[in-house]
């Protein structure tokens, strides 16, 4: 006796792509996500993701070569690509620290493009997740304001 065999359909979760025409980039993300635009004049947005693990991705258009290299005084640790994109690594283990303590780590990367130094901030981790991973893979640079 044959029986027919049905394929099993595997639907992937719909993915929102985010566009910043003002900075001229955009990112793909989870619709399960969200994207909160969180400066006025749209140079910071954060990357909601349930449960956690949220990101900021912030726009500088007036920096000087120092801004490039470093982060909150501290050199880059290396480069990393990620969707085509070659990022600059700074890992802050043990945060941000001033006279009354430290805050949580601090993982960011930073890339500039043009006249545009794009900086993404991980709090409260030391590298990306995999989700994360799959989201920045996505970051294309659209346009030049």
């Amino acid at each position: 006796m044959l029986t027919s065999c049905q394929p099993t359909l595997i639907v992937e979760p719909a993915w929102i792509t985010f566009k910043n025409q003002e900075y001229g980039y955009e990112i793909r993300y989870p619709s399960a996500a969200r994207v909160d635009v969180t400066l006025k004049d749209a140079s910071q947005v954060k990357v909601q993701m349930e449960p956690g693990d949220p990101f900021e991705v912030v726009v500088t258009l007036q920096y000087t070569s120092a801004d490039v290299l470093y982060y909150l005084d501290t050199p880059s640790s290396g480069e990393r690509t990620i969707g085509g994109n070659i990022w600059s690594e700074f890992l802050l283990p043990d945060g941000y620290c001033d006279a009354v303590g430290c805050s949580t780590p601090i993982y960011a990367l930073k890339m500039e493009s043009g006249n545009i130094l794009f900086t993404v901030i991980f709090h409260s981790q030391k590298t990306t997740t995999e989700l994360q991973e799959e989201i920045l893979a996505t970051f294309k640079i659209s346009e030049q304001p």
